[in-house]
C-alpha cells in the first residue's frame, strides 16, 4: 500500500519547508525535501498548506498523513479528491473566502490572453520551477505578479496531478483575498472540452474549491489562435517575448505557436519581431498522437499550406486536408459560448466586452456546423469525441 507523510517545518525567511516521505510495501522509503519561497508577508494557514500539498497526491496513495492541524471540511475534501485515508490533527479554523480573482500566470500566449480578458485588479500568481522553466520567469516577472519559487519538479511528485500548477494560488488564497481562480486553459486543452455536455458545467477542481475558490475559465472558449488574437489586440509588444518563454526552441509546442503567431501577424499586417523558429528535421509524431496539434492542423494548413505542418506531424488524413480546403474555419478565430454560461455576471460581462473590443465574435450557425465536422474527423482518432 502506497503512503505519503508530510511534515511541516516552521516558516523562516518566507520559505515554507516540507518533508514528504513516501513508503510502499514493495519499495524502500523515499524522502523529498520541498521548499516554497513565498512573497514577503505570506504565512498560509495549515488548512491551505494541506490543500496545496494534496495537489501532489492525485489518486496515487491509499493513505496520506499530514502532521499539521486541518479542519474536518478540508480533511474530507482531500479524502474525496485523492480517494485516500487522510490523517491529520483536528482544527476548528476555517478558510476565509475573499472577493478577488486569481490568474495562475505562466506568461505564455494563453495566460497572457487571460490577463487581458480579466479585470485590471485581477491578482496574478506565478510559479518559478527553476531549471528548464527559468525562461518563464524572465517574462512573467515583468508583470505585477506574486511569485512562488519551488524545487517541486526535482521530486517527481508533480506527476500525480496537473493541479500542482495551482499550488501558489492555494497558498496565497487568504493573503490575496481570493474567491475565483483561472488558468490559461483553452478549448483544445482536452478532448472532453468538445462534448456538448459541458455546456452548463463549470467545475472547480476539488483542492481549489475547498480553498474557497470557484473556477472562472475565461480562455476555455478560445483556441490557441484566439488567444493570440487577444494578445495581438491588447499587447502586441509582448508576443515575441511570450513565445520565447513558453517552450524550448526544439519543442513541438514552440513550432506550432510560432506558425499560429505568423498567421495572425500576416492577417493583421503587423510585425511582432518574432524569433525565427525552424521546423524539425523530421516530424515529432504522426497524426493522432497530439490532440492540440491535430485539432489545429486544419487551421494551419488552411492558412499556410500542408507542407508547413507536415514537417512537424506526419500522416495527416485526407479528410483533414479536405476540411482545410472546403471550410472557412472561422470558428478557430471566434469564441465558443458553451463555457461561459456559469461565469459570474460581472466576470462574463467584462469578458464579452473585451472580446468585442478585440473583434472576436461568438460562433455563428456555420461555425457550429464546421466545429462539428472537425470534431467528427478527429473522433476517428479520439473515440471520446464520438
Amino acid at each position: 500500500m502506497d503512503k505519503i507523510e508530510f511534515s511541516i517545518h516552521p516558516q523562516v525567511d518566507n520559505i515554507l519547508r516540507v518533508d514528504a516521505l513516501e513508503s510502499s510495501s514493495e519499495s524502500d522509503e523515499r524522502e523529498h525535501k520541498l521548499n516554497f519561497k513565498l512573497p514577503a508577508g505570506v504565512e498560509p494557514s495549515s488548512n491551505l498548506i494541506a490543500l496545496a500539498l494534496s495537489t501532489l497526491c492525485g489518486k496515487r496513495y491509499a493513505e496520506i498523513n499530514m502532521n499539521l492541524p486541518v479542519n474536518e471540511y478540508c480533511r474530507r475534501s482531500i479524502a474525496d479528491f485523492t480517494g485516500a485515508k487522510v490523517r491529520a490533527d483536528e482544527s476548528s479554523s476555517q478558510v476565509t473566502t475573499g472577493t478577488n480573482i486569481c490568474l495562475n500566470f505562466s506568461g505564455g500566449f494563453d495566460s497572457l490572453a487571460c490577463k487581458m480578458l480579466l479585470p485590471e485588479d485581477t491578482k496574478l500568481v506565478s510559479m518559478d520551477f527553476g531549471g528548464n522553466f527559468s525562461r518563464e520567469r524572465v517574462f512573467f516577472e515583468q508583470f505585477e505578479t506574486n511569485i512562488v519559487e519551488t524545487n517541486l519538479l526535482s521530486t517527481g511528485l508533480q506527476r500525480n496531478s496537473w493541479s500542482f500548477m495551482g499550488i501558489g494560488s492555494i497558498l496565497l488564497q487568504e493573503h490575496l483575498g481570493l474567491s475565483h481562480f483561472t488558468f490559461g486553459n483553452i478549448l483544445e486543452a482536452a478532448p472532453a472540452n468538445f462534448l456538448p455536455s459541458l455546456r452548463f458545467r463549470n467545475p472547480s477542481f476539488p483542492p481549489f474549491a475547498a480553498a474557497g475558490m470557484t473556477a472562472a475559465p475565461v480562455a476555455l472558449g478560445l483556441t490557441e489562435i484566439g488567444t493570440i488574437l487577444v494578445a495581438s489586440s491588447f499587447g502586441p509588444k509582448h508576443i515575441a517575448s511570450s513565445l520565447q518563454s513558453l517552450a524550448g526552441p526544439n519543442d513541438s509546442k514552440m513550432y506550432r505557436k510560432y506558425l499560429l503567431a505568423k498567421i495572425v501577424e500576416s492577417k493583421n499586417g503587423m510585425n511582432y519581431g518574432l524569433p525565427e523558429v525552424n521546423p524539425p528535421q523530421k516530424p515529432w509524431f504522426s497524426f493522432g498522437k497530439s490532440f492540440a496539434d491535430d485539432f489545429l492542423s486544419c487551421y494551419i494548413i488552411k492558412n499556410l499550406g500542408a507542407e508547413a505542418f507536415e514537417r512537424a506531424v506526419s500522416e495527416i488524413p485526407v479528410e483533414i486536408l479536405r476540411l482545410a480546403e472546403e471550410c472557412s474555419l472561422d470558428f478557430y478565430e471566434r469564441f465558443n459560448t458553451n463555457f461561459y454560461y456559469k461565469l459570474p455576471h460581472h466576470i462574463r460581462s467584462h469578458l464579452y466586452g473585451r472580446l468585442e473590443t478585440a473583434g472576436i465574435q461568438p460562433y455563428s450557425e456555420r461555425d457550429w456546423q464546421e466545429f462539428t465536422m472537425v470534431r467528427s474527423a478527429l473522433s476517428k482518432f479520439y473515440p471520446a469525441l464520438a
